[in-house]
């Protein structure tokens, strides 16, 4: 995790989903999962703020690497 530069160090299933009620579950649990890894697929969250996004992708990114994964995450705001 050398390269990535996590804001959040939450994990998905804290996640309260009640908060966010038009979330797509499946869909972030298909991240959780990683297989858009194995799928060679990229992944871009785009929303308002306030909606979970970075905490959605920050999670991803952790499960990522502690697979053995390289992770380049960084914040679009910096």
């Amino acid at each position: 995790m050398s390269t990535a530069i996590f804001p959040v160090h939450k994990n998905l299933e804290e996640f309260n989903l009640g908060h966010q009620p038009t979330a797509n579950r499946n869909l972030i649990a298909h991240l959780g999962a990683g297989l858009f890894i194995s799928e060679a697929k990229n992944v871009v969250l785009a929303d308002t703020a306030g909606t979970g996004k970075t905490r959605v992708e920050a999670n991803t990114g952790i499960k990522a690497a502690e697979t053995g994964q390289r992770v380049p995450f960084h914040s679009a705001t910096r």
